[in-house]
């Protein structure tokens, strides 16, 4: 399973959606800051969210995510974003590591639907 590290921690590629794009546009542009990579997506897994509190800013976060399955295409570019570095994990590792349960939410559901 390919996840970012950052020094917060390990999270599935992807990120905000900017106002002018749509889900997918979104997850090409952020695989492409974070990896260097296209990415070519196979289908959707669904939605999840996450209430979060970002203690330092005193702040509380309703964290939505829509997750899809996608293959990394080649790499076009550089990586972006330099506090970040692609990391490929088996599955119950990717578990383990990753900081959002609602990411992890969507790490099943692609174990459960992925030979179907």
């Amino acid at each position: 399973m390919a996840l970012i590290r950052v020094p917060q921690g390990y999270f599935l590629p992807g990120g905000g959606i900017d106002p002018h794009e749509d889900a997918l546009t979104a997850l090409a542009r952020e695989v492409r800051e974070e990896t260097g990579h296209e990415v070519q997506v196979v289908r959707e897994l669904g939605h999840a969210a996450q209430f979060l509190v970002a203690r330092h800013e005193e702040l509380f976060l309703n964290k939505v995510g829509q997750f899809f399955v996608a293959r990394l295409g080649p790499k076009t570019q550089e990586a972006h974003e330099v506090d970040h570095s692609l990391e490929w994990l088996p599955l119950a590792e990717a578990r383990k590591r990753l900081r959002h349960e609602f990411q992890v939410w969507a790490l099943e559901q692609f174990e459960s639907t992925r030979d179907t």
